[in-house]
């Protein structure tokens, strides 16, 4: 096996195994002696491959970026009308959430844990997620620039985001879990028509 050919294999099983570990503990809980001893290398051999760990955290979450983007993708695949879709991508939001919460967390929780400022291939990543949401806010507006199109997937995001991060945190202002999809159905419906009058 090749040099280059090691290097990725033990690359991508560092990947995998901070993936899982940041799944199952959370990422404030992610120590580099439990995921060498995991992949069955030594504790010095992650800094071969990442500057520190910080770099592999990002690289994890950059999976679960991956995963969301493909889970999002699969919400709208027979969903027909634009509103629709933009419904569908919000429950499916909640509901990824909900069922990986921990890796879901991580990728707002490590910048402010840690303080490291993401590097660029990584905030790029983002932008999969933000698309899903533009296209069909394309079909609504067509007469939007791109630029507009992605601000407002932005703000739209942002809003269930918020949604969804209080219920989960179950705050005593949050929406009821129970009553969580109904109330992002009303909302992105009430968005839409607000939008739609500031057209």
């Amino acid at each position: 096996m090749k040099r280059e050919e090691k290097r990725k294999n033990l690359k991508d099983g560092l990947i995998a195994a901070a993936y899982r570990q940041i799944e199952q503990n959370g990422v404030a809980n992610l120590r580099a002696r439990e995921i060498t001893t995991e992949v069955g290398c030594a504790l010095g051999t992650i800094y071969t491959v990442f500057s520190d760990l910080n770099e592999l955290i990002f690289h994890a979450n950059g999976r679960t970026i991956e995963v969301l983007s493909a889970e999002m993708a699969v919400k709208t695949d027979n969903v027909e009308g634009a509103e629709q879709k933009l419904v569908a991508l919000a429950i499916g939001y909640q509901a990824f959430a909900r069922a990986h919460p921990n890796l879901w967390l991580s990728l707002f929780e490590h910048g402010m844990i840690t303080q490291a400022d993401p590097p660029q291939w990584h905030l790029e990543q983002h932008v999969a997620i933000f698309n899903h949401i533009a296209d069909p806010l394309a079909e609504l507006f067509p007469s939007l620039e791109e630029k507009e199109l992605l601000l407002r997937a932005r703000t739209l995001f942002s809003a269930v985001h918020g949604v969804v991060s209080m219920s989960l945190q179950e705050r005593f202002v949050a929406v009821p879990l129970l009553e969580l999809e109904r109330q992002l159905e009303l909302m992105i419906e009430a968005t839409l028509v607000g939008m739609k009058e500031l057209a």
